[in-house]
């Protein structure tokens, strides 16, 4: 290149020029599906630099490295030539035309598009370093690579001491596997995965996966990111910072050779279905170009130096926060209600988090109100009443202590206790009912009322007035787990019957057929027990 007011610039996608005088240069940008990396490509000194190697009078580089004893140019005369590198007042330099003095016209070797990347990457990494053997290596690679005299070059090496050439042939070799890992083209890596559900079924965690990797998918260190996640704030052993009031947060850190893990924890106040995102920016990306500067003297080198450092961005795939809801369905053995017998209460929870549960279960009848036909048509509003009035009595009541969750749990409840003397066959609906706890706590878990549709309460119990009978002996559960059968144990009063949870019904011949499953779902919380 004959012009001194131009920049050689080798890229990864081939070899270009750009003027330093003012024509634009667009940046190298690769789409990597939701992440991206930009190579600037263009330093906004590049007219400075090219003007530092022009100046008269002359800038006086400084010099860092190794210089060789002089050898006989082929060109004519003797000099040394330095393996090293040249600062002319803040520009970093490498020569690559050793038989000339220092900077020529003469064209480079051609070189491949690969090893244009490599070298890129080092100088990118490695212009700044203050490490002599690595200084001298980038040296040594940038004329093998680039100089035409390289054969005078390696005449010039061999005046360095033996101790010298080996600890430059040493970081040679590393820094030639170092570049054939890590050299671009370059593409962010940001992952967001869900976290283990709980027993329950929620998810409230997850972790972000950050990094950059290389042409050869290798990941690459010392690459600064900024992670952020949305909805989400990221747990203990990550620098964390708050953005005000919105439910995000942001970390800091320097990439490695594996993707970097950053675990997240929802927000608390975090709703089913919410989503967290996770995004991340990086800064320091290695240039995959680098800048030849034309020779601005007769008889000097031309030099090379590098392009400014890329940025990229990606984006992980939105995490669905998954909240469950504690529920309890329930069937019974059997609808039909005799004196004396035993009914099992089968109750199956679901969404509870708890490893442990106690389950109080209650038997109680109402009379069937006037106008209605059936009792399977009295509902919410019909319990209310009877409960208001008093007019709802319990007949039996057991409890199961230490029941694991999520499960199905028997409870067997004997139907003899506090019948009221005027029951007769068709004129009294029944319902079972339970109160899920936490085990060996006040803090109950599930809460639904008697009489919604679909449930088993109000269901006929079609019996006489019993005649009274001893008390069975009690029945170990099919479930193993402790019964308690207690008179009394959940409360009726109060019109919003409020503790108490709908279970199975009974009723007798001719009613509602038994296995109809129910709905459970949370109620209202207007008692305390």
């Amino acid at each position: 290149m004959k012009s001194n007011t131009s920049v050689r610039v080798l890229a990864a996608a081939g070899m270009f020029t750009l003027t330093v005088a003012g024509t634009a240069f667009t940046p190298a940008h690769a789409d990597t599906g939701g992440s991206s990396v930009t190579n600037q490509g263009v330093s906004p000194n590049r007219a400075a630099g090219q003007a530092k190697l022009a100046a008269s009078p002359r800038v006086a580089p400084t010099y860092a490295g190794y210089q060789t004893k002089p050898v006989t140019s082929p060109t004519g005369g003797s000099h040394s030539i330095w393996f090293g590198r040249m600062n002319y007042a803040g520009l970093l330099v490498y020569c690559i035309d050793g038989e000339n003095l220092a900077p020529s016209q003469a064209p480079s070797k051609p070189v491949t598009r690969t090893q244009q990347v490599k070298l890129s990457y080092l100088l990118s990494r490695y212009v700044n370093s203050a490490d002599k053997p690595t200084i001298g290596a980038l040296s040594y690679i940038s004329r093998q690579l680039l100089d035409p005299g390289w054969s005078f070059d390696q005449k010039a090496f061999g005046t360095l001491s033996a101790a010298d050439q080996t600890a430059i042939k040493a970081r040679v070799a590393q820094l030639n596997t170092e570049a054939a890992n890590y050299a671009g083209g370059y593409k962010p890596v940001v992952t967001n995965t869900a976290g283990t559900p709980s027993t329950a079924g929620t998810v409230r965690t997850g972790t972000a996966t950050v990094g950059i990797t290389s042409a050869t998918g290798k990941f690459v260190p010392g690459v600064a990111f900024r992670a952020t996640a949305t909805g989400a704030t990221f747990t203990s052993g990550i620098r964390t910072l708050k953005t005000g009031k919105s439910s995000s947060a942001t970390t800091n850190g320097t990439t490695s050779t594996a993707a970097t893990k950053l675990p997240w924890t929802a927000m608390p106040t975090a709703k089913n279905g919410d989503k967290v995102t996770l995004s991340g920016s990086f800064t320091g990306i290695p240039a995959s170009t680098y800048y030849e500067y034309t020779a601005p003297h007769v008889g000097e080198q031309r030099v090379i130096g590098a392009a400014p450092a890329g940025t990229g961005a990606g984006t992980g795939m939105p995490v669905t926060i998954k909240v469950a809801a504690p529920k309890a369905i329930t069937r019974v053995s059997t609808q039909q209600w005799v004196p004396n017998k035993t009914i099992t209460d089968t109750v199956t929870t679901s969404g509870l988090e708890s490893q442990k549960v106690d389950i109080t279960a209650a038997a109680a009848v109402m009379r069937r109100p006037d106008g209605v036909t059936s009792c399977e048509n009295v509902g919410v509003e019909q319990w209310e009443k009877a409960f208001k009035a008093g007019k709802v009595s319990s007949i039996s009541t057991a409890k199961v202590t230490g029941a694991a969750t999520n499960t199905d749990v028997q409870i067997l409840l004997h139907l003899t206790s506090k019948l009221p003397s005027d029951v007769t066959a068709g004129n009294w609906c029944g319902s079972i009912n339970e109160n899920v706890w936490q085990a060996g706590t006040q803090k109950r878990l599930v809460v639904t009322q008697f009489g919604e549709v679909n449930e088993w309460g109000s269901l006929t119990v079609a019996a006489p007035k019993p005649t009274p009978t001893p008390t069975p002996p009690s029945t170990t559960p099919p479930s193993s787990q402790p019964v308690i059968p207690t008179d009394g144990l959940v409360s009726f009063g109060g019109p919003d019957m409020a503790g108490l949870l709908v279970g199975a019904g009974f009723l007798g011949v001719g009613g509602t057929t038994a296995g109809v499953l129910a709905r459970r779902a949370m109620r209202r919380r207007n008692n305390r027990h």
